[in-house]
């Protein structure tokens, strides 16, 4: 009987042990929650991102669920366990990733985190964090940047350029203000702020400021050059037409901007534009700018319309370009010394037959000596430089 009463105890105390143990489980699941994990991100994510444009990092907003004081949280963690890995660039990479994310949330926090860097390290992640800032919250970051650096023009720059792509309208009244503040940066705040208005294509915010801002002719040439060519790398026609509208003093820095970027993408189109210009500087310069690209992309095309042209003497830097195309003068002499025959400046024509004769010397000499001796367009004094210029090669 007692060894009856010993095993009866011992299962009376088994039993009040686990009815115990599952009825505090049961109280931890009522009143107790579980630690909820930060949110975590693949390992090489930031390290890609590293390499993106900031406004990529808004996608991390929607990966964050609590305050903003929890967020700052997450991320200080991630950067304090980035920073017990060994110095390598591939933490310092990270680093500034984090410090982007760190930006979206804290600006002043990763500025000042940015600030404690050094060397070209500390200039990458403060202009990094000053972008993602102007993204975000762009009058902040640029009464940070007029309090704590009013001298550094170029985060002034940074800034004007960052807000033209996201407000255009903003960019202009900062620049405007700050031009009026400093009038010695009038042309370099503008042109920043032009940047960033043209990367997104306002290009009728940013021809009305060139012509509405209150500024020299002579800035308001270089704005002109500057959107012009920006505008002409996607509509040539429509930026032409604006600066055919312009008076003569602008329309001729403008024509330069809107050549050089015109040829880079249609240089036949540029050329019979340019062809149709009045005579002078502005169509010979639009004439070479044109025809030399386009003698790279179809040296066939290009010559057939140059030898169709008018003869006139704003088409000689253009033949010049032609006649002393290195293959031609090797492999065609006669005809490189053809194309040089039609230029009208003196001096254009002599460097274009000097460049020539010197490579007929090196296989005939004696035909080099010929054509100097008895070409009929030249004058005594230009066969004697043309003999002098070939003894001395």
């Amino acid at each position: 009987m007692s060894a009856f009463k010993s095993i009866f105890f011992v299962l009376f105390f088994v039993c009040i042990l686990a009815l115990s143990f599952w009825a505090g489980r049961a109280s931890l699941s009522i009143y107790e929650k579980p630690p909820i994990a930060p949110v975590a991100t693949p390992a090489k994510s930031t390290q890609a991102n590293c390499e993106k444009d900031s406004h990529q990092y808004t996608a991390l907003q929607q990966l964050q669920s609590g305050s903003t004081e929890e967020t700052v949280n997450v991320i200080q963690q991630k950067i304090d366990t980035n920073n017990q890995r060994a110095p390598s660039a591939a933490r310092l990479d990270d680093q500034y990733a984090l410090l982007l994310e760190l930006a979206l949330v804290d600006p002043q926090g990763a500025m000042n985190k940015a600030q404690q860097l050094t060397g070209d390290w500390r200039a990458r992640a403060i202009a990094g964090v000053l972008e993602t800032w102007g993204k975000q919250d762009p009058e902040g970051a640029w009464n940070w940047v007029a309090t704590s650096n009013p001298d550094a023009i170029h985060q002034f720059d940074q800034l004007l350029e960052v807000i033209g792509r996201n407000n255009p309208a903003m960019a202009v009244e900062y620049a405007s203000n700050l031009a009026s503040n400093r009038p010695e940066l009038t042309q370099e705040v503008y042109l920043s702020a032009l940047m960033g208005i043209a990367h997104t294509g306002s290009y009728d915010v940013a021809r009305n400021l060139v012509e509405t801002a209150n500024i020299s002719t002579e800035d308001r040439a270089v704005l002109m050059n500057f959107v012009s060519g920006s505008w002409a790398s996607y509509e040539p026609e429509a930026a032409a037409q604006w600066v055919m509208s312009q008076p003569a003093d602008l329309r001729a820095n403008a024509l330069i901007g809107l050549g050089e970027s015109w040829s880079n993408i249609d240089p036949e189109r540029a050329a019979n534009f340019a062809s149709t210009l009045e005579n002078g500087e502005q169509r010979k310069l639009m004439l070479q700018q044109s025809i030399s690209k386009w003698l790279m992309k179809d040296q066939q095309a290009a010559s057939n319309w140059l030898a169709a042209a008018e003869n006139h003497m704003d088409y000689d830097d253009a033949i010049h370009g032609l006649a002393t195309m290195p293959h031609i003068v090797r492999d065609n002499t006669e005809l490189a010394l053809s194309w040089s025959e039609r230029i009208h400046d003196q001096n254009i024509r002599i460097g274009a037959l000097q460049v020539i004769l010197s490579e007929l010397k090196s296989k005939d000499p004696a035909a080099a000596i010929a054509y100097i001796r008895n070409a009929p367009q030249l004058s005594v004094i230009q066969r004697t430089l043309l003999q002098n210029s070939l003894n001395n090669n």
